[in-house]
């Protein structure tokens, strides 16, 4: 929780890392999203984070964050983040790998901290959540998390046709993801397409599949 929840500033990660092409986020959902939920309880801290490091009794923290070379931001990002950690006593190796080797170090387990592009854009967050849980490939081998209230809840949720229940259900769910603090979300980036003037009823979203049927060309 002290690095996750309370040891980033995600305004400065968006502002430098990202150069302000992003906003700074706290969910997995974007934020245009019906399911959006803004998590008010993560902001930058550093006086908690110390407090917290403090409380553990531990006295030597060093990590290592490593990132992929496939997306340039992120070691951007990355060395933003180290920074900021450095300033609650927290200290860290940055390093870059090509993106087949980092899928090698997650499977195998040995990626104790990176920082990484992925962010719900279905209306229904249900598919993308359910990576989260502790039964899935992806968890197991990646993530490692392991929330009996978040499976729980994620059970639930797919078991109700209840649109108002669903939401609150999976609000619940991330909201013990986040609490667990093995994940967190830090912005959002925007998304830019430029096309043609007789590109009529083009809506821009990150992901465009399946969006396209109500466009014409005038």
């Amino acid at each position: 929780q002290a690095l996750a929840l309370y040891g980033v500033d995600r305004e400065e990660v968006t502002k430098i890392g990202l150069l302000g092409r992003a906003k700074p986020s706290t969910s997995l959902i974007a934020a245009h999203l019906p399911y959006y939920e803004p998590w008010g309880h993560i902001k930058y801290d550093p006086e908690k984070a110390k407090q917290l490091l403090k409380d553990s009794g531990i006295t030597d923290f060093h990590f290592k964050i490593i990132v992929h070379t496939a997306d340039p931001n992120l070691y951007k990002e990355a060395l933003v983040i180290q920074q900021q950690w450095k300033k609650i006593g927290v200290t860290t190796d940055v390093q870059q790998v090509d993106l087949g080797t980092m899928v090698g170090l997650g499977f195998a387990r040995k990626v104790p901290i990176t920082v990484w592009q992925w962010l719900s854009t279905r209306s229904d967050p249900i598919q993308d959540y359910n990576w989260l849980r502790s039964d899935s490939v992806t968890n197991r081998s990646w993530l490692q998390i392991n929330v009996p209230e978040f499976d729980q809840k994620m059970t639930d949720a797919s078991s109700t046709f209840d649109e108002g229940e669903r939401k609150k259900l999976l609000n619940e769910a991330y909201k013990a993801i986040v609490d667990d603090a093995k994940w967190t979300n830090i912005s959002y980036v925007h998304s830019y397409r430029s096309m043609k003037k007789n590109v009529m009823n083009f809506k821009n979203h990150r992901d465009i599949n399946g969006r396209m049927k109500d466009v014409w060309l005038a």
